[in-house]
């Protein structure tokens, strides 16, 4: 009798937790629909957030507009951390029989970018027509990208349709939530396989999405520390002091062909300097101060610039070569 006890209890408990994981049928951008994605330079994290503010009307089509946010955090410091966040830009979003499109910029027209309903196999075309491949100026527009993948998911108690898309095209979008998006990219990336040196969307390359939450569904993550980091990422505010305020630097110009200045109000001048491609690699190393910096031998794309100075503080500006 205590055995058949003990077996209805552990059954009990078993469905009481399988019971918490619920079939994902919500819809694509609710009211509060976020993305966070990730990208990192040598010395701050650095995120986009992407807010869906409304619905309106665009070309002619009700589209979703959706606001977005650079967050960057540099530090630790001189035991400090500073922590910008600005609005960068607006993007315009629509669901037509389960595909999303998106507003190209360049070429004035929506974009195929995923569908929440393939078939094993399924072939779509993708690009962007944003993103630039300095090093070969002939490289492809668009690119067929294939399902390779379709599976099921568990993301905070929640079971999503999920699906893998073949990498090795000029164009990747990683793996696809149903209704949720891409957890690459929000939009198709230039594969740095085919393309070495290349102008990424705001100058980002995105590695992953850290979190998503909406009015429904709530906050979802999607790595171990996903819960940690997004949090941080979105509501870390630590004043920064008015020290570090006025040892921002500026650099000119920017974009910038042979050269690039670095100066800042108060005029202090940095005691050390290095240059850093989006990799993180370090391209340039200088000890002492130049007033002006010859960037002639770089290749065309976007770079950091990390400055040292000598209270142990250091500032990180980004810079696109022409």
């Amino acid at each position: 009798m205590k055995k058949l006890t003990l077996i209805l209890v552990f059954f009990s408990m078993f469905c009481q937790v399988k019971s918490q994981f619920v079939i994902d049928t919500l819809p694509w951008c609710p009211p509060g629909a976020t993305w966070l994605y990730k990208s990192s330079s040598p010395s701050s994290s650095i995120y986009i957030q992407f807010i869906y503010v409304k619905d309106t009307f665009f070309y002619n089509l009700k589209v979703k507009k959706i606001v977005v946010e650079g967050i960057q955090i540099i530090g630790p410091s001189s035991s400090e951390f500073a922590r910008t966040a600005e609005i960068i830009g607006t993007e315009y979003l629509y669901n037509s029989n389960d595909s999303i499109y998106w507003f190209d910029k360049i070429s004035n027209d929506f974009k195929f970018i995923y569908s929440f309903n393939p078939k094993l196999n399924d072939e779509f075309v993708i690009g962007n027509s944003r993103a630039i491949c300095y090093s070969n100026p002939i490289f492809p527009k668009t690119d067929t990208i294939r399902v390779t993948q379709i599976f099921k998911d568990t993301f905070d108690n929640f079971i999503f349709d999920v699906y893998n898309t073949d990498f090795k095209r000029n164009f990747k979008l990683g793996a696809i939530i149903k209704n949720i998006g891409s957890t690459s990219a929000p939009f198709p990336q230039i594969n740095p396989q085919f393309c070495n040196n290349f102008k990424p969307e705001y100058g980002i390359f995105y590695e992953s999405l850290i979190c998503y939450s909406d009015s429904l569904r709530g906050t979802l993550t999607f790595s171990a520390q996903g819960k940690e980091e997004c949090h941080f990422a979105k509501t870390f505010v630590k004043k920064v002091t008015k020290k570090q305020e006025r040892l921002k630097s500026k650099l000119f110009p920017n974009p910038a062909q042979n050269s690039i200045k670095i100066e800042n109000a108060e005029n202090i001048k940095y005691h050390s300097l290095g240059i850093y491609n989006y990799l993180g690699q370090q391209i340039i190393m200088q000890n002492g101060y130049k007033e002006i910096i010859d960037i002639s031998e770089l290749n065309t794309g976007l770079y950091f610039v990390k400055l040292y100075h000598s209270n142990g503080f250091t500032e990180t500006i980004n810079f696109l070569k022409n």
